[in-house]
């Protein structure tokens, strides 16, 4: 079991879309938690639980990548103050 952690900051002007866009995927996407900055507004935090280090590449391949094809990350990298490029992921394991 992996934790994903994914940080972007959202452009204000897009602060509502995407709060919309994320209340979409929360009811078909578990195991994952959407933050915001206390501290810095429109800073976003996800946490994933990801099974496999296979599943955590395909994750990051999409997560990261613009592609043509329609994609439901694609319509958030948009809003991303930098675009995709901005995109932080980090995967965290267990060694306790």
């Amino acid at each position: 079991m992996h934790k994903v952690f994914v940080e972007y900051k959202v452009s204000p002007e897009f602060r509502e879309a995407y709060i919309s866009f994320v209340r979409e995927l929360q009811a078909d996407q578990k195991g994952v938690e959407w933050l915001e900055s206390a501290d810095q507004p429109c800073l976003f935090l996800e946490i994933w639980e990801v099974q496999t280090e296979e599943h955590v590449a395909q994750f990051r391949q999409e997560r990261l990548q613009e592609t043509d094809r329609e994609s439901r990350w694609n319509r958030l990298h948009r809003w991303i103050e930098g675009g995709p490029a901005k995109i932080n992921v980090w995967r965290f394991r267990s060694t306790l």
